[in-house]
């Protein structure tokens, strides 16, 4: 049995405007959210500011951080980004910290710690039990809410006493048993999942966020956002020098027919690396309720819960799922129904 507890972050709220002003100018009442995982222990000043940079220029109203190294650095980027009045973070871990920050006033938030239990391989198997953190938000814009997860699980890094594999598996795990808990009390909830989930979606420890043996309604959609060139990669392996996807998008079958897909991407910098090993994702919807998908389209451009474009980078877990041949994106798109 897996144990779940509580608790509340310290948030830290200044109102200098009512939240309508942040789309006062904006008559369509789009929301922007940018991803940016942070796994680089050296973040000193100028990159902060370069990371501040890249937040201004992508005009978000929310920004999550993941896998911030302390909290001196939070703070940093929370000092730096002055103009998001709301901040939600755990005061009390000393690394590997979430941090959600926002122009818009949450409606309500937690942060979930999840606990599970994992064998100790150097220890005659005894278990140790974990813990993972993720931050779950709500929000309102005009009448249309939202939730945001954010997670980031255990990375590659060697731990010799367990199984980082399993670990990653796990805590995937915890995060769709929290995706579940919202839609079994509300089932047409509009939700996002931004994280660093650390394997290509090609691995099973990805394909169990999917659930694709669901129904659409009850399954994720990799949203895969793509940058100018036309590669989805987000990471950098320094060790095996390869480029891969392992931070993602996903959403919730009722959010999906507002994201507005031609805005949404993985950001362009020419001086990434010199910031974190991986790129930021940004997402834009509209707060407009859409008509929703035929399971014919959602077939055809996500095949296996995954977004179809074909891209120039290589990506293997392309060749994953049950469908061995696709249709071409421009062919879905003319036989929409």
């Amino acid at each position: 049995m897996m144990k779940i507890t509580h608790r509340l972050s310290l948030i830290l709220i200044v109102v200098i405007f009512p939240v309508i002003s942040v789309f006062s100018q904006n008559q369509t009442h789009n929301i922007s959210i940018l991803f940016y995982d942070l796994s680089m222990k050296n973040l000193d000043d100028q990159k902060i500011k370069s990371i501040s940079e890249t937040i201004e220029k992508s005009q978000c109203e929310i920004a999550i951080f993941a896998a911030i190294s302390n909290q001196e650095i939070l703070k940093k980027i929370i000092t730096s980004n002055s103009s998001f009045k709301y901040r939600i973070y755990d005061s009390n871990l000393k690394n590997d910290i979430l941090l959600l920050i926002s122009k818009i006033k949450p409606q309500k938030f937690s942060i979930e710690i999840k606990e599970y239990k994992i064998k100790n391989d150097k220890n005659n198997n005894d278990e140790i039990l974990k813990t993972k953190p993720f931050i779950i938000t709500k929000f309102m814009v005009e009448n249309y809410e939202f939730y945001t997860i954010c997670a980031s699980v255990k990375d590659k890094t060697p731990v010799p006493e367990f199984n980082q594999f399993d670990m990653r598996r796990y805590e995937i795990r915890q995060l769709r048993y929290i995706f579940d808990d919202i839609i079994k009390e509300e089932p047409e909830a509009n939700i996002l999942i931004l994280g660093n989930l650390n394997d290509t979606c090609d691995m099973s420890t990805v394909k169990e966020i999917y659930a694709r043996r669901y129904g659409n309604k009850k399954r994720l959609f990799d949203i895969r956002p793509i940058d100018k060139l036309k590669t989805t990669w987000t990471s950098w392996n320094q060790e095996t020098d390869e480029y891969e996807r392992i931070c993602y998008a996903l959403c919730s079958y009722h959010m999906l027919p507002e994201l507005i897909r031609e805005e949404s991407q993985i950001i362009w910098n020419d001086d990434w690396l010199s910031i974190s090993n991986n790129r930021p994702l940004l997402l834009k919807f509209t707060t407009t309720e859409m008509q929703e998908f035929s399971d014919k389209y959602l077939n055809a451009i996500y095949p296996n819960s995954i977004y179809s474009e074909i891209a120039a980078h290589f990506e293997k877990d392309k060749l994953i799922g049950e469908k061995a041949k696709r249709k071409s994106p421009e062919y879905n798109v003319k036989n929409k129904k």
